[in-house]
């Protein structure tokens, strides 16, 4: 989700690449949260962290390990900032419940990328 955002959100002038440190596919439940807003995740893939580190000049982390493995795989000065997002693949309880979890984590990392990318300006 925090992919889509910041493609959204950044703009064309904005390269992101997202990656995790257990790749799997997209959790549709992602997909229909963020379809409800207008952002299209379809397109994206989960791929390995390993992939990208190394040339990552910043970098947003929803987990402590993702941070720490990225940060002993890159040779390059890289700019951390760490956000502690719950996982909603980790929702349990009923469709609803579940989808009610995704929209409030997507909407927590809308507010934090905009934050974050209203103090690059």
């Amino acid at each position: 989700m925090a992919e889509g955002w910041l493609r959204t959100l950044g703009g064309p002038e904005c390269e992101v690449f997202s990656a995790v440190t257990n790749p799997t596919r997209i959790n549709p439940l992602a997909v229909e949260a963020m379809n409800e807003v207008g952002v299209d995740i379809t397109t994206q893939l989960s791929e390995s962290v390993d992939r990208y580190v190394a040339d990552s000049l910043t970098s947003l982390s929803r987990c402590a390990t993702t941070q720490k493995k990225a940060a002993r795989c890159s040779p390059v000065r890289t700019r951390w900032f760490h956000r502690g997002f719950d996982d909603p693949a980790d929702a349990m309880g009923s469709t609803e419940d579940r989808m009610a979890f995704f929209r409030r984590v997507r909407d927590e990392i809308k507010d934090r990328i905009s934050r974050y990318l209203s103090d690059e300006t």
